[in-house]
């Protein structure tokens, strides 16, 4: 057994991972039940909607994490890799909202990854997540329906495949370790194709959640196409994912679908969105338990 096993296996080092990955879920499970009633009051929910938005966000959930096992592919193996994703995402909802990113770095390192290979994979990660929401925000260029000034910020999203350059994804790591007091060099950037291959699982995650949004709407809501309901949902998940600070963008999300979508009410807008936090936190919560059972 090498000397990187040999730190997983220790005892301190078990009970610390069990600890952060129930504690996160611990605070998932809170927030879920803090929201519920608050949610059937609002909308009518359907169980055969409830349950395939659940399938396509678990599968949703699977396809990044293959993204995020992609990048450490030469440091570590996928399934452990996959796991330890799994194991970060209740801590999404920690207050403060940081508890997710040093946890997922951690535990690679843990792993036996070294910490600057794992701390540039996550920022890697997470470009590659924003730019794959922008670019099927970007559909909102195309709707009508849309103030011009949404339209026009969404069609930057166009452009974001031009960021997956392994140099410009360099560049952006490097401004990123800057803010984080982190050198990052070059060598640390995974390879070009680990960097599409984790873009296209990307797209595939954040397509997928979106489309569990529109399952879970009304057909007369939004009075908008399904398409443009997805549009409209992939461009508010990526403001509220970069909105940093605030755990899963809580409140940014609905604030960006409510000015995206004026002709909806409030109301119903806010409370789909708990619906698909909800949703959403339960297939976290699955995934993470069945990889805990799986280990």
């Amino acid at each position: 057994m090498n000397a990187a096993s040999e730190r997983s296996n220790s005892p301190i080092r078990l009970w610390a991972r069990r600890a952060f990955g129930w504690g996160g879920a611990l605070f998932l499970v809170t927030a879920l039940a803090t929201q519920w009633d608050d949610v059937r009051a609002q909308v009518t929910l359907s169980v055969p909607r409830l349950v395939g938005a659940l399938v396509l966000i678990v599968i949703s959930v699977v396809m990044v994490a293959q993204g995020w096992a992609t990048l450490l592919k030469d440091h570590s193996h996928p399934n452990a890799m996959r796991r330890i994703f799994y194991t970060a995402q209740p801590a999404k909802y920690f207050p403060g909202g940081f508890a997710q990113p040093v946890g997922q770095v951690a535990l690679a390192v843990d792993d036996g990854v070294r910490l600057g290979v794992a701390g540039t994979a996550f920022i890697v990660h997470a470009a590659a997540s924003a730019l794959a929401g922008a670019l099927l925000g970007s559909g909102l260029v195309f709707v009508s329906a849309v103030p011009v000034w949404i339209r026009w910020v969404s069609s930057i999203g166009i452009v974001a495949p031009l960021f997956l350059w392994r140099p410009a994804i360099t560049w952006i790591a490097r401004f990123v370790g800057r803010l984080t007091k982190r050198h990052v060099a070059p060598d640390l950037v995974p390879s070009q194709r680990s960097i599409i291959v984790a873009f296209g699982w990307a797209v595939g995650g954040v397509l997928l959640t979106s489309a569990a949004f529109v399952m879970l709407s009304p057909g007369d809501l939004f009075k908008v196409e399904p398409s443009s309901l997805l549009a409209a949902y992939a461009f508010a998940w990526t403001v509220g994912y970069l909105a940093l600070p605030i755990p899963t963008g809580l409140g940014i999300r609905e604030a960006i679908l409510a000015v995206v979508l004026p002709f909806a009410a409030v109301g119903s807008v806010v409370a789909l969105s708990a619906i698909h936090r909800l949703v959403t936190m339960i297939a976290e919560f699955g995934v993470f338990v069945a990889s805990r059972r799986r280990r």
